[in-house]
């Protein structure tokens, strides 16, 4: 599923032109949500340590459902790639950006992952493997041995390219949908695997890494982001979400839930966790989100999940056994993790972005203000503005002033993520306003100050952010 051209965006008040994709990327940022992070930390975690047990390197009881860190990766990465969504800015752009996130770690991991199945494991697998892994549509495969050939946790990362395919028109789609319609769809889809499975057991694991039947988890993430931006938020603690969660995932390893049914009923938990989570950090209550150890942990996590199997495969090639190997295989996984960023993700990412082009991400404190922002939903919308010290939404009637909308003429030769319509009619229904001061969500994460301090950083004039 691949993205088309798209009509010319709907714009707030009278324009005759339209802004530069420069401007619409440097536009307006809703808050930086620094506590998904951490669940990004965990997630990688929770799935390193399911491998430490399933490679027989340590009994660990109850990790046997660990792999559902997986699922929370697909509903976090539609959160937040719907959350940061600008209206306005070119899909070539979009997909620009997410590639240079992806591939300078994806080939490094792939080329270690083919000397360790080689010189390590002793085994080598044949040109159409190595070929499905290279331009990562090996989860497409039926064959098990294809999907988790050399570096196994890399299926995830086709499944990823094929959400990217999707998300423009998807995200076009549920921008149309009112919140019922949205919770319909995506609740619907989520149903289709494990029924699938149920009918005929045998496409289990298939359905297990199959990117068409992943994709309602990643639309749930999308769906639960829009809802947070138009003001809701789940009424169950945070605390209670991971209660919940831990009793359903142990309890999982305990009666050997089949995958596609846990991997269902876990997105449900996962997405309101990210809400709470989000909510927390919108309302600066998310203290621990901030620390530099949290931080530094979801900025390493995306390296850490793709080298941690290796590492494990390594490992195994020695005498080590036991409880010992837990902590040898976290540390050698987060050091290698931390250089790979250093010395691959940050040059390779700034390097990316200055060939093509694409305007660097900002420097530190500089997250846009807060402001009205992206509109969602067909009759309401959030517009986050900046008052006296706090950052509160407010939810529009789009429909009540359809004389405010202008249509924007834009080049041919750019496709651009869908702008809804916006209005400054007042308030209808305000939402109830969380209190936090506006600073609390602009604080520089560590991310960017060590990508500063490299000579690579500086040269290319990068810093990261979320």
């Amino acid at each position: 599923m691949t993205a088309g051209t798209s009509a010319a965006p709907r714009a707030a008040g009278p324009r005759t032109a339209a802004a530069p994709a420069s401007e619409a990327a440097e536009g307006p940022a809703l808050p930086v949500l620094w506590s998904l992070n951490g669940l990004r930390a965990a997630g990688a975690v929770l799935v390193m340590l399911y491998h430490v047990n399933s490679f027989d390197l340590q009994v660990i009881r109850g990790s046997s459902a660990f792999y559902t860190g997986v699922g929370l990766f697909f509903v976090l990465s539609g959160f937040v790639l719907t959350w940061t969504a600008r209206p306005g800015t070119p899909v070539k752009a979009f997909y620009t950006r997410r590639l240079a996130r992806i591939l300078p770690n994806y080939l490094t991991a792939f080329v270690i992952g083919l000397a360790v199945t080689v010189l390590v494991v002793g085994t080598r697998p044949d040109l159409p493997t190595v070929l499905a892994g290279l331009f990562l549509v090996q989860a497409w495969s039926p064959d098990q041995q294809v999907v988790f050939a050399m570096n196994g946790v890399a299926w995830s990362l086709s499944c990823e390219i094929a959400f990217y395919a999707a998300f423009p028109l998807l995200l076009r789609l549920l921008r149309r949908l009112r919140a019922r319609g949205r919770v319909a769809l995506v609740g619907t889809a989520l149903l289709v695997p494990p029924v699938v499975g149920l009918i005929w057991p045998t496409l289990i694991p298939v359905l297990f890494h199959l990117p068409v039947s992943r994709l309602p988890e990643f639309a749930l993430g999308m769906v639960t982001a829009l809802a947070v931006q138009e003001g809701w938020r789940p009424r169950v603690p945070a605390p209670v979400l991971l209660g919940l969660l831990a009793t359903c995932i142990l309890g999982a390893a305990a009666v050997d839930v089949y995958p596609t049914a846990l991997t269902a009923l876990l997105a449900v938990a996962f997405a309101p966790l990210a809400a709470r989570c989000a909510w927390g950090d919108i309302e600066g209550r998310n203290r621990w989100a901030r620390h530099p150890a949290v931080k530094l942990g979801g900025a390493l996590s995306f390296t850490f999940y793709l080298l941690h199997e290796l590492v494990i495969k390594t490992v195994l090639a020695t005498p080590l056994r036991g409880p010992v190997t837990i902590l040898v295989v976290l540390v050698v996984s987060g050091v290698l993790a931390f250089a790979m960023w250093r010395l691959v993700e940050l040059p390779a990412r700034a390097g990316i972005l200055r060939v093509t082009g694409q305007p660097g991400p900002r420097p530190p404190g500089q997250h846009g203000t807060a402001h009205r922002g992206p509109q969602h939903g067909r009759a309401r919308g959030t517009a986050w503005s900046e008052g006296t010290g706090t950052l509160a939404p407010r939810v529009l009637d789009a429909a009540a002033a359809p004389e405010a909308q202008a249509t924007t003429t834009t080049s041919t030769a750019d496709v651009v993520l869908p702008e809804p319509a916006l209005t400054d009619a007042p308030a209808t229904a305000p939402a109830e306003p969380p209190r936090a001061p506006v600073d609390s969500w602009r604080t520089p994460d560590l991310a960017t100050t060590w990508a500063l301090r490299t000579p690579a950083a500086r040269a290319w004039g990068v810093a990261d952010t979320p």
